[in-house]
């Protein structure tokens, strides 16, 4: 039986080979979890980065002084900031998937490359005061994590047809955990001086009061770096038919770990790059799934956009008036629950439903999570305060937050489904991630000033970001009835 080549399907189209019933009769291959654990890593420090500002950054753009003391007016500044991380991770993260392509530079070093970056950045945004740099800082973060889809494309080389149900599985965790921790360090950490007398002792954490979140946050792409620096092994076929001829990787356990669990999915002869954007984004079978995942990322971020937002901001503006350091915890616990979810039911679900039914029932949930903003505001308004009632909706909506991530394995699955190679891996996830993070950058200002005009307008008693949000949801809805009913193996 001839090898496959690089121009072959990833995973190939026979009407016959439906996955997931397959994945019943076909023995599992192990997971390779020493290189697994390495891209999980990568995977954890974007929504760290992009998250850990979050608990703060309504007070943070209050004390600039760029609106002026105008309360209403936080949204408006507090979305660009929000935006800038994904505008520069949107114009990025193609190229990251291209240049991952070429043999010349390959996966490992695109990787490194922006988890070293990234550790700057970091720290640059905790020593920014003026809106601009603060613009700045955020927009250089972004392109520092444009490399995020590289890091999909390993864990689909490093994993087959039978077993990568079971890896995807881990992705939404890795999310949701770097959701958790992210507010969790910024709400924590934020203004140190002001709740411990060691740090008001130091000039540094007194001139910078979000410094400290940040710093911790930087150890996070820092270590990642030096770790997957010892051991993270090269996974681009190109590279390793070249290094070694009929092996899957170079250098000791690591090699036999990718090669056991991969040989359906490393094999190569040439680079994906003869795919244009244009080519890969006219075929069908790859812009279905890029657009489904682009109105998820659009939901989920704008939803998420809106909960430091909407929680911090008083309940006669049409907020909850809870404190950065509630927001924060809150978040921190939700992150955590949702990340022992995914881990205990995503890949039986996904067996059990199949990818294309849960996708859809995961996908409406944030329908109902948006409209709970609303209607805890209504509930707070009865005492003026967070009252049990008002308590119980914020409960409920998180509870409807929790699915969402993991319409995300959902959706990776049908992106790799519709790779039409294998050499194009990285490209096909890179434009992925390029137009779910265009979505990503138009949610913050998006939401965060439809939230503002509505409060400051009073238009549909302040609630018209809600129904507009339901309406966008709505359609990306339908989208997910034109995925695949069969992902093929």
């Amino acid at each position: 039986m001839p090898s496959p080549s690089e121009r072959d399907p990833l995973l190939s189209r026979d009407d016959t080979d439906d996955l997931e019933p397959a994945c019943d009769v076909i023995q599992k291959s192990p997971l390779p979890w020493k290189q697994l654990s390495l891209v999980f890593a990568i995977q954890f420090t974007e929504p760290v980065a992009a998250t850990v500002i979050y608990p703060f950054i309504t007070q943070l753009v209050r004390e600039t002084g760029i609106t002026g003391g105008d309360e209403r007016k936080n949204g408006y500044y507090a979305g660009l900031i929000e935006s800038m991380f994904f505008l520069t991770e949107a114009l990025t993260v193609y190229q990251w998937g291209r240049a991952s392509d070429s043999p010349r530079i390959g996966r490992r070093r695109v990787l490194l490359l922006g988890m070293l970056m990234s550790t700057f950045a970091v720290l640059a945004f905790g020593l920014s005061k003026n809106f601009w740099m603060l613009m700045l800082t955020r927009g250089i973060l972004g392109t520092c994590n444009g490399n995020i889809g590289v890091s999909k494309a390993v864990t689909a080389e490093i994993t087959d047809s039978t077993n990568m149900g079971d890896a995807i599985a881990f992705i939404p965790i890795t999310w949701a955990l770097g959701l958790t921790i992210g507010p969790v360090i910024g709400g924590l950490l934020s203004r140190p001086a002001d709740r411990w007398s060691f740090f008001a002792k130091i000039p540094l954490f007194v001139q910078f009061p979000y410094f400290l979140p940040c710093l911790v946050a930087s150890a996070i792409p820092l270590f990642t770096f030096i770790f997957c620096y010892l051991y993270l092994e090269e996974t681009l076929p190109a590279i390793i038919e070249k290094k070694s001829p009929g092996t899957a990787s170079s250098g000791g356990d690591a090699n036999s770990e990718i090669s056991d669990s991969s040989s359906q999915t490393v094999k190569s002869g040439s680079s994906g790059n003869e795919f244009s954007f244009w080519s890969l984004l006219t075929m069908k079978q790859v812009f279905v799934p890029i657009m489904n995942h682009s109105f998820l990322a659009l939901m989920e971020q704008s939803f998420n956009v809106l909960i430091p937002l909407v929680y911090s901001t008083s309940i006669p503006n049409g907020g909850l008036g809870l404190v950065p350091f509630v927001i924060g915890l809150i978040m921190g616990v939700v992150g955590f629950v949702n990340g022992m979810f995914q881990l205990a039911l995503l890949s039986k679900s996904i067996a059990r439903f199949g990818a294309r039914g849960l996708y859809i029932v995961c996908y409406a949930t944030v329908l109902f999570a948006i409209l709970a903003y609303p209607i805890g505001n209504a509930m707070a308004r009865v005492t003026g305060s967070m009252n049990p009632s008002a308590w119980a909706v914020l409960v409920a909506q998180q509870f409807c937050n929790i699915p969402i991530y993991a319409a995300y394995g959902c959706s990776f699955m049908f992106i790799v489904n519709g790779a039409p190679t294998k050499g194009s891996l990285g490209a096909t996830n890179g434009l992925a991630q390029m137009m779910s993070t265009i979505m990503r950058t138009i949610a913050p200002f998006f939401a965060s000033s439809l939230f503002s005009v509505s409060i400051e307008k009073n238009i549909m008693g302040g609630t018209m970001v809600y129904w507009v949000l339901c309406a966008l949801g709505t359609i990306g809805l339908y989208l997910s009835l034109f995925l695949p009913r069969k992902l093929h193996a």
